[in-house]
């Protein structure tokens, strides 16, 4: 039996799909997400509208982390994506295509204000299943061009770090394992 107050239980899935298409000039590779699918306990909740708009800002928000939002460091240690105008920040066009969140009816939590839960921070985790879903794509980008195997892919999972991960004919010209471990970095990775 747990004794905790603050027990949490979701469960989340996501779709993603990786487009890599050849245009006159180059190919291209597009990120999709095109379904996320949440269902959480609450506990009791006082304004279910309320609790879905957290649960998917907070997912929102840790996807941005995951995926989009790099940060820069010169060598010198002075941060260049100092605010959001300067990273990429998620938009409607970087959310998932199709966004299902659904509360879990439950008794509540007795010890806690009016048998709720909270809801605000624990659905950041839910994220890294659109990440791991994007790593996934790659890795079946990877196997169509006979790559398999572990990669390691770092977060934030930028485009140009999906577009390199997937190795084909392109991203072979620019840069092979030996020359990265050469390569003086312009930016720091933290």
């Amino acid at each position: 039996k747990v004794r905790s107050k603050n027990n949490f239980l979701f469960r989340r899935c996501n779709k993603t799909r990786l487009e890599r298409r050849k245009t006159r000039r180059r190919r291209k590779s597009r990120l999709m997400v095109l379904r996320t699918d949440i269902v959480m306990d609450v506990g009791h909740s006082l304004n279910p509208a309320i609790d879905v708009g957290q649960i998917e800002g907070a997912f929102v928000q840790s996807y941005g982390m995951l995926v989009l939002e790099q940060y820069k460091v010169t060598g010198q240690g002075k941060l260049l994506t100092n605010g959001p105008g300067n990273y990429k920040i998620p938009a409607f066009s970087n959310i998932p295509h199709n966004f299902n969140v659904t509360l879990l009816k439950n008794k509540g939590n007795p010890k806690a204000v009016y048998s709720s839960k909270g809801i605000g921070e624990p659905p950041q985790c839910l994220a890294i299943s659109a990440f791991l879903a994007i790593k996934s794509a790659i890795s079946a980008a990877r196997s169509d061009t006979g790559h398999t195997g572990h990669f390691q892919l770092d977060s934030p999972a930028t485009p140009d770090k999906i577009r390199m991960a997937c190795i084909d004919q392109f991203s072979q010209q620019f840069l092979t394992d030996d020359a990265k471990d050469k390569m003086k970095p312009w930016f720091v990775q933290l």
